[in-house]
């Protein structure tokens, strides 16, 4: 692959210069604590982004135990509501 396809197009898709992971780890407790945690984030990246909140702002959510809970409860709320914020706050 040419530099100059790397950060453009990969064949038919496009790759963004930036991409945002979300990886949540397990371990009972920590899934209330990462729930407080991505409620504030959501707030603090929404602020960044102009107030949207609607846009994507994972490229990749993962996680294992409680985080995987977490992390699967997050997307599908988020997918419900195109909304990360209500997201969260539903988790």
């Amino acid at each position: 692959m040419t530099t100059e396809n790397s950060s453009k197009h990969s064949k038919d898709h496009y790759i963004p210069d930036k991409q945002r992971a979300l990886v949540l780890q397990g371990g009972g407790a920590l899934g209330a604590y990462e729930a407080g945690v991505l409620e504030v984030l959501c707030k603090k990246i929404a602020e960044e982004n102009d107030g949207r909140e609607d846009g994507l702002l994972f490229d990749i959510v993962a996680g294992t135990s409680i985080g995987a809970m977490n992390a699967a409860i997050f997307v599908s709320q988020f997918l419900e509501t195109r909304n990360w914020n209500k997201a969260a706050e539903k988790l």
